[in-house]
C-alpha cells in the first residue's frame, strides 16, 4: 500500500478517487496546489478515499433512482418522490444481498471477498435500465434520465482524458507517495 506522508496536498492525488470525473478534478487541483507541509499527516493512496465523492455519488444515485421509481407510485409526483427515496434505499439492498449470498458463492470459493465492483456493476445496470425506460418521456423522470446518461458520458470523456495524461499523473503520484 502507498501513503503520502507530511504533505496535505496529497489528498488531491487522482488515485485516491474512484470515478474518472473526480480523478480528473483531483488531478487539476493537484497541478494547481502549492506544497502544504503538515508534519505527522499520513494519507492512504487507495481508491474510495474521498468522502465528498462517496457521499455525493451515493446521494445522486439514490435520488436518481427515486426519480425513476416515483412515476410508478400511485401518488402525486412530489409525494411519490418523497416516498420513493426510502423505498429505493431499501430496494437497492436486495441486488447486493443476492450477489453476496447467492451469485458470488456460485462463482468463487472465497466467500469473504470484497464484492464492491460486482455490486456496483449490478446496481449501475439496474439504474441504466431504469433510466433508459424514462429517457423518451417528457417528465421529471425523463429529465433525470438525460442527466444520468449525461454524467455517464462525461465520466467516459474524463476517463479518456486521464488515459492520455497517465504518464504525468504517475509522475506526480510517485513524487508525493511512498510504498509501505
Amino acid at each position: 500500500m502507498r501513503f503520502v506522508r507530511n504533505r496535505a496536498e496529497g489528498r488531491w492525488l487522482p488515485s485516491r478517487h474512484h470515478f474518472a470525473l473526480f480523478r480528473l478534478a483531483a488531478y487539476l487541483r493537484l497541478r494547481a496546489a502549492k506544497p502544504e507541509p503538515q508534519p505527522g499527516l499520513m494519507l492512504a493512496v487507495t481508491r474510495d478515499q474521498s468522502m465528498g465523492e462517496n457521499y455525493g455519488f451515493a446521494i445522486w444515485f439514490l435520488l436518481s433512482n427515486a426519480a425513476f421509481l416515483a412515476p410508478y407510485l400511485p401518488l402525486p409526483l412530489p409525494l411519490a418522490f418523497v416516498v420513493a427515496v426510502p423505498l429505493v434505499a431499501l430496494l437497492l439492498q436486495f441486488p447486493c444481498f443476492l450477489m453476496g449470498a447467492v451469485v458470488m458463492p456460485l462463482l468463487t470459493r472465497n466467500f469473504l471477498r470484497n464484492n464492491q465492483r460486482m455490486n456496483m456493476t449490478v446496481l449501475l445496470v439496474i439504474s441504466t435500465t431504469l433510466a433508459a425506460s424514462h429517457v423518451r418521456q417528457l417528465s421529471f423522470a425523463g429529465v433525470v434520465a438525460w442527466q444520468f446518461f449525461g454524467l455517464i458520458v462525461l465520466n467516459a470523456v474524463a476517463a479518456v482524458i486521464l488515459f492520455l495524461l497517465r504518464d504525468d499523473i504517475e509522475r506526480l503520484e510517485q513524487a508525493l507517495s511512498s510504498a509501505v
